[in-house]
């Protein structure tokens, strides 16, 4: 069977030893069918010459095969999902002497599967060196297996500097609700607040959370309709 060459260059020059490379390349790579001859030139394979062809099929006789240009919606799913567990920003608002109370709502939260939880709750209290007063945003980070693990109650520790701008981090212990398993974090803030020890525009704190996750929750390989990578 002769495959069909759009551009006609093999017609054109008349050369069957152009057509019979063209056919075995195709034979042993139909994909190479739809690959561009000059990358991002729109130009298919059909319209190279007999010399590149030549190239191209020793090229797939040692089993090069053209890279397979991710769909859009599949480098954004990519982009957003963690290698491993789990990945969320919100708002958190703090505020205290001596002791202090928060609450913050997770904007949205993604595992290494890319499941995706929106609007997520929690709020807590503890201990706090002098007085504090932030509203910060954050990015949160755990090694959960799952979204579901980060429901329920957790220990956080941190410190923070706030004059004006406030900055702080927080190391976080959990322990998944009804298990045994338990897990660990780091949270990174930054936003506005003043606060007044251990000295001026400092602050160390501890305390606990506890974290509702809400029903709005989907798979954003599934709500982009592509494959996860390691599904397909």
């Amino acid at each position: 069977m002769r495959y069909t060459d759009p551009s006609g260059h093999c017609e054109e020059t008349g050369d069957e030893a152009c057509w019979g490379i063209y056919e075995q390349i195709i034979q042993e790579c139909p994909e190479c069918e739809e690959m561009e001859w000059v990358y991002g030139s729109g130009r298919s394979l059909s319209e190279a010459d007999i010399y590149y062809l030549q190239v191209i099929l020793e090229l797939v006789k040692d089993g090069w095969r053209p890279p397979v240009q991710q769909p859009f919606a599949l480098v954004i799913a990519n982009a957003l999902t963690p290698e491993n567990g789990t990945v969320g920003m919100g708002v958190n608002m703090m505020v205290g002497a001596g002791v202090y109370m928060s609450a913050s709502v997770a904007i949205f939260q993604i595992d290494s599967e890319g499941n995706v939880v929106l609007l997520s709750p929690s709020i807590g209290g503890g201990g706090v060196t002098g007085v504090v007063s932030e509203m910060t945003g954050f990015v949160m980070r755990t090694n959960a297996e799952n979204i579901s693990q980060l429901a329920g109650w957790s220990v956080n520790a941190g410190v923070g500097g706030d004059v004006g701008l406030a900055v702080g981090g927080d190391y976080l212990w959990f322990k998944e609700y009804g298990a045994k398993k338990e897990y660990t974090g780091q949270m990174y803030n930054a936003g506005i607040g003043i606060s007044s020890a251990p000295f001026p525009g400092a602050e160390v704190h501890g305390g606990f959370s506890y974290t509702w996750l809400t029903p709005l929750r989907f798979n954003i390989y599934d709500a982009l309709s592509v494959s996860r990578p390691d599904a397909q």
